[in-house]
């Protein structure tokens, strides 16, 4: 019954202490984990974030409190937190799923017809731990590859796909 509700505390860098007043909500993702949990969809919610640092700690706690029915979560585990603020307009965002890396760079693909997709490099931004801002690369109405982009890529490498690729 103790693990019914539980508490999230995230510890934040206190040069980040005046973003802390933005903050609506949270992701969180257990270390080891592919799943990422939304604070509000499993009736979780802020409850406070501290408004000093002890004398020798450099962060500030911020501290979440949720629902732990049927999922799980054992108390004390780690994770990932990812804050939440205020909602910003046009921003071009795909899921983290989409992306790759290679040599420090991300990429996307996108299909540019049937069967092609072209290997597009861009920038990243900011994340929710869902999604990934694109700074740099994309324009509104590009067909993204979403789900299965290692695999476009390694069947890209294989040959078994055509890929309208441009590489150096």
């Amino acid at each position: 019954t103790k693990n019914k509700r539980l508490q999230l505390r995230a510890d934040v860098s206190e040069k980040y202490y005046s973003h802390l007043g933005h903050i609506t909500g949270a992701n969180f993702r257990l270390t080891g984990s592919d799943r990422t949990f939304n604070i509000e969809a499993i009736g979780g919610r802020l409850v406070s974030y501290g408004r000093s640092t002890a004398n020798d700690i450099c962060f500030v706690p911020v501290i979440f409190e949720f629902d732990n029915t049927d999922r799980d979560i054992v108390a004390g585990s780690f994770c990932d937190v990812f804050m939440l603020g205020k909602r910003r307009e046009n921003v071009i965002s795909v899921p983290i799923s989409a992306l790759t890396e290679d040599q420090g760079l991300y990429y996307v693909f996108l299909q540019v017809d049937d069967e092609g997709y072209k290997k597009q490099e861009v920038e990243i931004g900011e994340t929710d731990g869902i999604r990934r801002e694109i700074v740099r690369g994309l324009n509104p109405g590009d067909k993204v590859v979403v789900k299965g982009a290692v695999q476009v890529k390694l069947a890209g490498m294989s040959g078994v796909i055509p890929a309208h690729t441009h590489e150096h």
